[in-house]
């Protein structure tokens, strides 16, 4: 009996210190992350108990905390039609309406990070209703099967897909089809950098206010701020959302057609004027030559420059 009573309090024992090791479990951030600590008790309305954020000292938290991990590493969303480069789910191309309401197919990706300061906030009201099991599958790969898509890309797909579709199509008129498709375009306004460059601010800078719009709050950030060379406006703790941009065609591969045909016919009339000038300045490069004016003279009074030249030869 006095053996049953021990062996009970030792059982006692382990199981309080199995409590106690869970009520004091270690949490951290490791460096591409932050860590968002929600209390699960069932009075704690999950709210938002605590955030550590990567190099700060870790916390304890309790067994029946909710502990994420969001990323703060660099991210992006890419529609490409060569599938192997895009995001599982995402367009193949947006559609954007250049100057004279031209369609293109405009492929590319919007480079972007979680803004850390409200990263808890975005899983509160975002995150956590499309989370599986607790977890979101940032790192997740996925194959173009809705059914195994991990919650990140269904939510990226939602809102990021769908927000860069409508700002691509409503903000692209500013630009000539022709600068947009080969680089440049004689007609179209100057402007102060690559046209690449300038259209991918100009849709990240739109992007970026319309997302925050859409989701009720700036919970995204771009990745590199020497992009916007210190402009008005621009938050250096969390500039505007880069769109990089990648094959932008017409959907009228006749109009392209076209296009080169004027561009070649262009570069042919240049070159015949190039040539042109070229005879003119051996033309009047030889006039110039003092035994052409002589043998010029000789011809004037129906004389052979052959005998000029052998009587010189004399001389």
């Amino acid at each position: 009996m006095e053996l049953v009573k021990k062996v009970g309090v030792l059982l006692c024992l382990i199981v309080l210190a199995v409590l106690a090791a869970g009520c004091d479990e270690n949490t951290s951030a490791k460096s591409d992350e932050t860590v968002c600590v929600f209390d699960g008790s069932s009075h704690g309305s999950q709210k938002l108990k605590y955030q550590i954020l990567p190099g700060e000292e870790p916390k304890h938290a309790d067994d029946n905390d909710e502990v994420v991990r969001i990323p703060t590493s660099f991210r992006f969303y890419a529609a490409f039609k060569d599938r192997s480069i895009a995001d599982a789910g995402a367009p193949q191309f947006y559609i954007g309406y250049a100057k004279g309401n031209i369609p293109l197919e405009i492929e590319g990706q919007f480079k972007f990070r979680f803004n850390v300061d409200n990263a808890c906030e975005w899983y509160a009201r975002h995150g956590r209703r499309n989370a599986r099991d607790g977890s979101l599958g940032f790192n997740a790969r996925n194959n173009e099967s809705a059914s195994d898509l991990s919650p990140w890309v269904r939510w990226l797909n939602e809102n990021f897909g769908t927000v860069g579709g409508q700002t691509i199509k409503a903000s692209t008129i500013g630009y000539t089809w022709p600068e947009l498709v080969y680089g440049n375009d004689p007609s179209a306004p100057d402007r102060r950098e690559p046209v690449d460059i300038a259209y991918g601010k100009h849709i990240g800078r739109i992007f970026t206010q319309r997302l925050a719009t859409s989701l009720g709050g700036r919970f995204f950030c771009g990745t590199d701020l020497s992009l916007w060379n210190k402009e008005d406006g621009i938050n250096p703790e969390c500039p505007p959302i880069f769109f990089e941009t990648g094959p932008i065609h017409t959907q009228n591969t006749a109009l392209e057609a076209t296009q080169n045909a004027k561009v070649q016919l262009e570069n042919e009339i240049v070159q015949q004027k190039v040539l042109k000038a070229k005879a003119q300045t051996a033309r009047l490069q030889a006039l110039s030559d003092i035994n052409v004016q002589k043998c010029l003279l000789y011809a004037r009074y129906g004389l052979d420059c052959a005998i000029w030249a052998t009587s010189d030869s004399r001389i």
